[in-house]
């Protein structure tokens, strides 16, 4: 499970972004608005099969890049909270997923611009990870000084 999507990644950076960060070197550029429609799966019947296969693939690196975001954003959350976490939607978790594959997808070649979201996503993942920003109140365990206290319930299944 992804935090994000790649219609949100659509939403936030753009078609023409997209396809120029996720088509491989060796794969012939589509047209934007192919990319919109195989996301959306829209009508994709006046384009070559070549061209549509391109854009699968597209597809398909741009979700591997949210895929990889999520895993290493549950590598941060996993210490606070049962991870995939649940309620991502109602915290910065999509937006963070988004800049951490952007930059992804970017590789070697990602703008300042890119690289510096990608940094300000791992320390305020860091900061979540610390105990120093919680995702909600009422989400995960509940810690004291930085600590998760136990109960004698905690241990009725040991």
């Amino acid at each position: 499970m992804s935090y994000a999507t790649a219609a949100q990644m659509l939403e936030w950076y753009g078609a023409k972004e997209l396809v120029d960060t996720a088509t491989p070197d060796d794969v012939m550029l589509i047209a934007p608005q192919l990319l919109r429609l195989t996301v959306e799966e829209g009508n994709r019947g006046s384009y070559e099969e070549a061209e549509v296969a391109a854009a699968d693939l597209v597809l398909e690196r741009l979700q591997g890049a949210l895929e990889d975001a999520s895993i290493l954003m549950d590598a941060y959350l996993m210490r606070r909270y049962t991870v995939p976490f649940p309620a991502a939607e109602q915290t910065p978790l999509p937006r963070i997923c988004g800049s951490i594959a952007r930059f992804l997808l970017q590789d070697e070649r990602a703008t300042p611009e890119v690289k510096a979201a990608y940094e300000r996503s791992l320390t305020w993942l860091g900061m979540v990870n610390e105990g120093k920003f919680m995702l909600s109140k009422d989400s995960g365990p509940q810690y004291e000084n930085g600590q998760r206290p136990f109960a004698p319930e905690s241990f009725k299944n040991f």
